[in-house]
């Protein structure tokens, strides 16, 4: 709120700019603190306007209170479908059985953030709830270890499949899902990719670097279906 203060003389832009939820419960901007955009939307050319877009027609934009705003380009950034694993990919496992029919109720979920049951032999490198705990690259780097130990497994067994058993994904899952109901991304108020429609968060990690690295550094073949 003290930067807010410092770079936005007008209090009414200061209310604006400031979010109605808390800190770090979506994702960071970071901004360099001798220009960024707190500055630009002080210019005399810009005017910050935050009412919704009813609709685009054929000169600009119409907003929500019925105002039109002719424009020359449109920048129409709005994300895309980071809560959709695998999209648009169809991956199909045993009996029939797609990734969408697994998350279709609660959305995406894998064990230790890598593998489903049903899937033989699937690993998700950059999987569920991988958002946090550890950097994409290690994530990358850990599932790659996790995954060829599996397959060190199956080779000295002679075996020919490995997949996490139902009970250990869906106990995985329920601790996942209570440590992120303890973490300020799970406010309500948020409006972002943290938070999903099914109610709980599917990009997020909640926990610590070194708690997601052991559970990556080696399989638990307890855990696993090996055939």
């Amino acid at each position: 709120m003290g930067f807010l203060e410092s770079k936005l003389k007008d209090p009414e832009l200061v209310a604006m700019m400031t979010p109605e939820h808390p800190v770090w419960s979506a994702r960071p901007i970071q901004v360099d603190p001798e220009y960024c955009i707190l500055d630009a939307i002080q210019r005399d050319n810009v005017t910050m306007i935050t009412d919704g877009i009813r609709r685009i027609n054929k000169t600009g934009i119409e907003t929500m209170d019925g105002r039109q705003i002719d424009v020359d380009v449109i920048a129409y950034a709005t994300g895309f479908h980071a809560n959709d694993y695998l999209f648009p990919m169809k991956v199909t496992g045993r009996d029939g059985q797609t990734t969408e029919d697994l998350w279709k109720e609660g959305g995406a979920r894998a064990y230790r953030t890598c593998m489903m049951p049903g899937f033989p032999n699937l690993f998700a490198i950059y999987g569920p709830n991988t958002n946090g705990a550890l950097s994409p690259a290690t994530f990358h780097e850990m599932v790659a270890c996790f995954a060829l130990q599996c397959m060190e497994e199956l080779i000295l067994e002679g075996k020919n499949s490995v997949e996490v058993k139902p009970e250990p994904y869906w106990q995985f899952a329920k601790m996942i899902d209570e440590e992120n109901n303890t973490r300020v991304w799970s406010d309500r108020r948020v409006q972002s990719y943290y938070w999903s429609k099914h109610g709980r968060s599917v990009t997020m990690n909640p926990l610590g670097g070194p708690q997601m690295w052991a559970l990556l550094r080696k399989p638990s073949f307890e855990d696993l279906e090996i055939a």
